[in-house]
């Protein structure tokens, strides 16, 4: 399900067009295995010991590397040349399509989490000509709060950095009460090159309880947060 992202409007007034609505959503998994062998020992090694410490070893070191290919293989590096970004996304996510998505993907085994992203064109240039990272976020919690849907908004964090290429790049976490349901947003915003990336990832949860018990358990929330975290532009164009 697509969601609208209320940071689109706030930035309409800038973009040359139209901006769709945003659609309703690295870790990176390594074993280090270190094998020590006892050199305190007076006691001389046999060969056919040895030969079976080596066999263990080999077998330990194995088995290591099977686990690690299976980790690491959770995750995928999905990548647009033509917009320009990337991003970390599960590997059994499926990707659907929905209009005003430049991609989509929803978690297939209760649909409890989806990760999209949205390309718009922009007039400014720069994140920065848009705002701080408290002055954006404040617009995006007021456009929330500002729905006669919401019952409640709460921002949990927020955050900036630099991408490879240095662009700037927002983030914000926060949970969203709303008559249709309970939820957890996590958007992702940059600008380059005039144009205006979001990804939004987007955890559905419980209705019971104060806080967000998310439907899918907490490896939703990982694999949305993951995204947000790895979102980069791959050239300012």
């Amino acid at each position: 399900m697509i969601v609208h992202n209320p940071l689109l409007c706030k930035l309409q007034n800038y973009a040359p067009y139209r901006i769709a609505p945003l659609g309703a959503s690295h870790r990176k998994q390594s074993i280090d295995v270190t094998i020590r062998a006892k050199t305190e020992s007076p006691v001389p090694i046999r060969r056919r010991q040895a030969l079976s410490i080596l066999f263990m070893t080999a077998s330990t070191l194995q088995t290591a590397a099977s686990d690690a290919e299976t980790e690491t293989s959770q995750f995928q590096t999905y990548s647009s040349p033509k917009q320009g970004y990337k991003f970390q996304i599960p590997s059994d996510w499926q990707k659907t399509e929905k209009s005003g998505a430049d991609v989509l993907f929803v978690e297939p085994a209760s649909k409890a989490g989806d990760i999209g992203v949205t390309v718009s064109p922009v007039r400014i240039k720069s994140l920065e000509q848009f705002g701080d990272l408290t002055a954006v976020g404040d617009r995006l919690l007021a456009a929330e709060r500002s729905k006669e849907s919401t019952e409640y908004v709460n921002l949990l964090s927020s955050a900036s950095r630099r991408g490879e290429n240095g662009t700037l790049i927002y983030s914000y976490d926060y949970k969203l009460d709303t008559s249709r349901g309970k939820k957890r947003v996590i958007s992702t915003v940059a600008v380059a090159g005039q144009k205006l990336y979001i990804l939004n990832g987007t955890v559905k949860c419980s209705k019971p309880g104060p806080d967000c018990s998310p439907l899918g358990g907490p490896g939703v929330v990982e694999s949305v947060q993951a995204a947000s975290s790895s979102f980069d532009i791959l050239a300012v164009q």
